[in-house]
């Protein structure tokens, strides 16, 4: 039996066995995709001698890449432009406590799930408001530890539940209408 898993390219590589072997060939292709405006989509797999789902199973090999054709939304230009003026002003952050580098944060981008719960947590505890956005199992407690938490549409039941607002249309421009 095998067990195979999908992902960021950085995670998947992350558990590879033969990751310093093959990583600089794996930055290439992604390269090379991005270039063409592809994303990447890494996929290993694991061999489970035992044959039981519940077993470790041995090392991680990297299989490959998928290139991804993921062209952005006919509205992103604009829903991109009215957040940022939403923004109250621009700092320079250096140098600042953890605390203080997400209070100042304009967003975050591929964060762990363990991460963004902890960040709605830091936010709330500086007497903060903290939406959050998800669509998967892993977004749950996040979605549901946040004081707004918003399920995208077509999220899991998971994310969904843990939702005080499900979101019925595709896109981020529904949330910064309703700003």
């Amino acid at each position: 039996m095998y067990r195979v898993s999908k992902g960021a390219p950085e995670q998947i590589l992350h558990f590879a066995h033969n990751k310093s072997d093959i990583k600089r060939r794996v930055h290439a292709v992604i390269d090379k995709f991005a270039k063409r405006g592809l994303r990447s989509l890494a996929v290993a797999y694991q061999e489970v001698s035992d044959g039981r789902k519940e077993s470790a199973g041995g090392p991680w090999q990297f299989i490959g890449l998928i290139p991804l054709f993921d062209p952005p939304r006919h509205d992103s230009a604009e829903t991109i432009r009215r957040a940022l003026n939403l923004r109250d002003k621009d700092e320079f952050i250096a140098d600042l406590p953890i605390d203080e580098l997400i209070e100042k944060a304009d967003g975050f981008v591929g964060v762990f799930p363990e991460h963004k719960y902890e960040i709605v947590k830091r936010l709330q505890v500086r007497k903060h408001i903290c939406g959050m956005t998800g669509d998967g199992v892993n977004d749950a407690p996040a979605l549901k530890k946040a004081d707004i938490g918003i399920a995208v549409a077509n999220a899991t039941d998971a994310a969904r539940s843990a939702s005080d607002i499900v979101l019925t249309e595709p896109g981020l421009s529904v949330i910064i209408s309703a700003c």
